[in-house]
C-alpha cells in the first residue's frame, strides 16, 4: 500500500481501496488555510498517481462542530483581491484545489456534519455526492454583500457536479440554512 503524507492539516487513511481525508483543524472549525489547501491538492495528487489502490474517496471534518467553515479569516481577512495580487493569484490556486474532488479518477463523496460554510461548501459541492447529517448548517456569507468565491461564481460547468438549482441556491443573497434537506434511500 503507498503511503501518504505527511500533512499538516489532513489525516489521510487508505483502507481496503476507500481513502478518508479528514480536514484536521477542529479548534477553527477546520478552517481552510493555505497549509490545509496545500495538503488537499497534495493527498488528491498523491491518490491519482496510485489510482490502483483507491476506488473512492470520503472528504470529512474532524471534531463534532464542522465539516469545514471556509477560509481561515485569521489568514485571509484583508484587502478585496481587485486590491491585493496575491490574493487573487491565491484564489485560482486555490481553485484547482477545489476541483481535485471533480477531477479525481474515483467517486469522491462530502460526509459532511455540522458547521459547512463558505469555501467548505464550495469544497462539498465539487464533490460527487454530499451526505449531510440532520444538524449540518449551509451557507455562503460573503453572497450576502454580493460577493462570491472565485471557485463558485465561474459559472456553467465550474461546479460540474452541483445541479443548477443547487448552484442558484449558493447564489441567493442570504444564502444559508439552518438544516439540510432529507433525502432517506429506500
Amino acid at each position: 500500500m503507498p503511503e501518504y503524507g505527511p500533512y499538516r492539516h489532513l489525516d489521510v487513511r487508505v483502507e481496503d481501496g476507500l481513502a478518508t481525508l479528514t480536514i484536521d483543524r477542529p479548534a477553527t472549525h477546520n478552517a481552510l488555510n493555505t497549509a490545509a489547501m496545500h495538503d488537499l491538492g497534495r493527498a488528491f495528487a498523491e491518490i491519482e498517481s496510485h489510482r490502483d489502490a483507491v476506488d473512492a474517496v470520503v472528504i470529512e471534518g474532524a471534531g463534532d462542530e464542522a465539516f469545514s467553515a471556509g477560509a481561515d479569516l485569521a489568514e485571509y481577512a484583508g484587502p478585496f483581491e481587485d486590491h491585493d495580487p496575491d490574493q487573487r493569484e491565491r484564489q485560482e490556486r486555490f481553485h484547482d484545489v477545489f476541483r481535485a474532488p471533480h477531477d479525481c479518477h474515483a467517486p469522491v463523496i462530502a460526509k459532511i456534519d455540522g458547521f459547512c460554510i463558505g469555501g467548505g461548501l464550495v469544497l462539498a459541492l465539487y464533490c460527487d455526492l454530499r451526505v449531510a447529517s440532520e444538524r449540518s448548517t449551509f451557507g455562503l456569507p460573503t453572497a450576502a454583500v454580493g460577493l462570491l468565491p472565485p471557485a463558485a461564481r465561474r459559472g456553467g460547468s465550474s461546479t460540474p457536479s452541483a445541479s443548477r438549482p443547487r448552484r442558484n441556491w449558493c447564489s441567493l443573497p442570504s444564502a444559508s440554512t439552518p438544516r439540510a434537506p432529507s433525502r432517506r434511500a429506500s
